[in-house]
């Protein structure tokens, strides 16, 4: 946020595995001990936009662009 936060800029961050959950909890501030999981698949993205004191999930774990073959 410091670095881009102010900006049109668009980070893309690339995760795997089960640290996307706790990527997720904290963007969403829901806490760690939670039993919240978020359901990811292969090659899946996720928009989420700040803005205005918000945090914004656009669209989470998005592979329709994918062959149903690819996804896993």
């Amino acid at each position: 946020m410091e670095r881009h936060g102010d900006t049109e800029d668009r980070v893309a961050v690339v995760s795997h595995g089960f640290f996307y959950t706790y990527l997720m909890k904290t963007l969403l501030k829901i806490p760690s001990e939670s039993k919240v999981i978020f359901a990811t698949n292969n090659a899946a993205m996720t928009r989420i936009d700040f803005g205005g004191g918000y945090v914004r999930v656009i669209y989470q774990n998005r592979c329709e662009y994918l062959p149903p073959d690819l996804v896993t």
